[in-house]
């Protein structure tokens, strides 16, 4: 079982959007909103709920958008920002990239999660309760219906240790 304060959640923000075509004021995809909460605040109050107490986003496209939005801190979690200057020619491995020192410094293993992805809370409850060292999510839209289809969202996958 990982625990929260054994992980350090990196989420991933700096892309632009552009195929979403919306007009929500010209925001970061993660940060537009769902149901009148930008997305973002879905991921860190599903953080706080599992005990983490702070999080690295990477952040690019519009950066001063995320530090109107959430500052450095959001309710009880210490927010990071790492800049990926380079958001429009590079994609997610450079961002989690820049990263590195960030999480080799504090000796904790990683969190990755994307900020433009919207997710049921139980999934991450599910992944932290996960024995596996290593775990990438996968969600079959054909065989899973709602909270039923939980028990087949996780899949442990080995992945070679760094």
């Amino acid at each position: 079982m990982t625990h929260s304060f054994d992980l350090l959640p990196v989420i991933l923000a700096a892309g632009k959007g552009s195929r979403l075509n919306q007009n929500q004021d010209d925001l970061p995809k993660a940060l537009i909103k769902i149901n009148e909460k930008p997305l973002l605040y879905y991921h860190l109050d599903n953080l706080i709920s599992l005990g983490f107490s702070q999080a690295i986003i990477v952040i690019g496209y519009k950066q001063d958008s995320f530090r109107r939005y959430v500052g450095n801190s959001y309710k009880s979690i210490n927010i990071r920002y790492v800049v990926n200057e380079d958001f429009e020619r590079s994609g997610t491995a450079w961002s989690l990239f820049l990263t590195q020192q960030e999480w080799s410094a504090s000796k904790n293993n990683v969190l990755f999660l994307h900020g433009d992805v919207f997710y049921d809370p139980l999934i991450l409850q599910r992944v932290l309760k996960d024995d596996h060292s290593n775990l990438i999510v996968l969600f079959d839209a054909n065989g899973a219906d709602g909270l039923d289809g939980i028990t087949n969202v996780v899949t442990a996958v080995a992945a070679a240790q760094a």
